[in-house]
């Protein structure tokens, strides 16, 4: 859990608590991809879950159907309107955003404009305004909006995002290219989106506003333009109505050099308090920190083992785990199940920087029958906030872990 939470905090600790969620349907290509994917971590490779392993392939689930998450909410600081990341903000501090884009395109009586956009190695944000003043409907509130068709892609015609499996499709046979729909490739990002409708203009009946966060597995391609094609709109009401509109919405883009020439920064470990742990990633980019290590524990059974013990020690061990998972009935019993708490990176400054809430990607962990951990986290630290060097604190299983990285 985050200590000390400022303002930034509490605003994103807000949206979680007071904020709907609305599930988007994903093709059926795409979740039983997913189930085949959790069912082989269960029965194969990782043999039982944790609860922070369950929620780790939940969140993967999520992302690998594209999920929209929807929720509305009002805020009064212009660095807020792009992202919850604290990183983010840090970024446009320092003037990386593109904003006051001129792109205003009109079709089915609907004007949409790209407002301001971001974009670095793992997040791509933007703000898509709709003037909505000519269209022959009357809503009672202001609706989420939802875009079942978008698609992403840039100069070099890798997908940046696409959760439709027909527009994919089609756009693979346009540009000749042998993607396969919800696999991950190096020309098709297939991380998620999270949508947010901005409520601050509630009164002006006559324009909806979104922030929306795309997020990468894997880096974003250093594009130097990026076009959104569009041709369905869902505005959905808080009562479930939904108003559909068909259209033709096509933006293109020519990103600023500081996007395409961002570089990142990469820390290696100069010291570690405990030596079985083995830092695999502790990269710094525009908006944020991924950070990633490995360790090994006992494992599950003994390789001497007959087939038939090996399977009745996985099974007791996953009835171990289970059986925690149903006792836990508050947060705190979750967060006592995690295999890391209280993680933090601190800076040269004596600044400290917790984990982002972004995305569902930020964190999570995975433990195999071998006795392989894995685990991974996003800081809000930034290369604006980068010195020379840094520490990694956090209690791993209750002990102290202090690592110390170098640039």
């Amino acid at each position: 859990m985050k200590k000390n939470l400022n303002k930034l905090d509490e605003i994103d600790d807000f949206l979680y608590k007071n904020t709907d969620k609305i599930k988007y349907e994903a093709p059926k290509e795409l979740t039983d991809n997913i189930r085949r994917t959790i069912r082989n971590i269960d029965d194969k490779k990782y043999g039982g879950f944790s609860f922070f392993k369950k929620v780790a392939a939940i969140m993967c689930s999520v992302i690998l159907i594209g999920g929209v998450a929807i929720s509305a909410y009002k805020v009064t600081n212009n660095n807020i309107k792009i992202s919850r990341n604290k990183g983010m903000y840090t970024a446009i501090q320092n003037g990386y955003i593109y904003d006051d884009i001129e792109n205003e395109i009109e079709s089915s009586d609907v004007k949409v404009n790209i407002d301001s956009l971001v974009m670095d190695d793992t997040n791509l944000n933007f703000k898509i305004e709709f003037d909505i003043s000519k269209l022959d409907k009357e809503f009672s509130g202001i609706p989420n909006v939802l875009y079942p068709d978008l698609i992403v892609y840039d100069e070099n015609k890798n997908i940046l995002y696409c959760a439709d499996k027909a527009t994919f499709d089609s756009f693979c046979r346009e540009n000749n290219l042998n993607l396969k729909f919800g696999e991950e490739n190096k020309k098709y990002n297939t991380s998620g989106i999270t949508n947010y409708t901005d409520r601050e203009k509630a009164d002006d009946k006559d324009k909806i506003t979104s922030i929306i966060q795309i997020y990468s597995k894997n880096n974003f391609p250093k594009s130097k333009k990026v076009y959104f094609d569009l041709s369905s709109i869902q505005f959905k009401m808080e009562d479930k109505e939904t108003y559909n509109l068909k259209g033709n919405w096509k933006i293109n883009l020519d990103l600023p050099e500081k996007f395409y020439n961002r570089e990142s920064i990469i820390y290696h470990v100069t010291s570690c308090s405990m030596p079985e742990i083995n830092v695999t990633e502790c990269i710094v980019h525009n908006t944020e920190t991924n950070f990633e290590f490995m360790t090994y524990e006992e494992p599950w059974y003994d390789e001497n083992d007959s087939e038939e013990e090996k399977q009745k020690k996985i099974n007791e061990h996953r009835e171990r785990n289970n059986e925690k998972i149903k006792q836990s009935k508050t947060n705190e019993d979750f967060d006592n199940l995690s295999i890391v708490d209280d993680i933090y990176l601190e800076n040269e400054n004596g600044k400290r920087f917790y984990n982002v809430d972004s995305s569902s990607e930020d964190a999570g962990s995975l433990e195999e029958q071998t006795g392989k951990v894995q685990y991974w986290q996003t800081f809000s630290y930034t290369k604006y906030d980068a010195t020379n060097k840094i520490k990694i604190v956090f209690k791993y299983r209750g002990q102290d872990v202090e690592i110390n990285l170098e640039r």
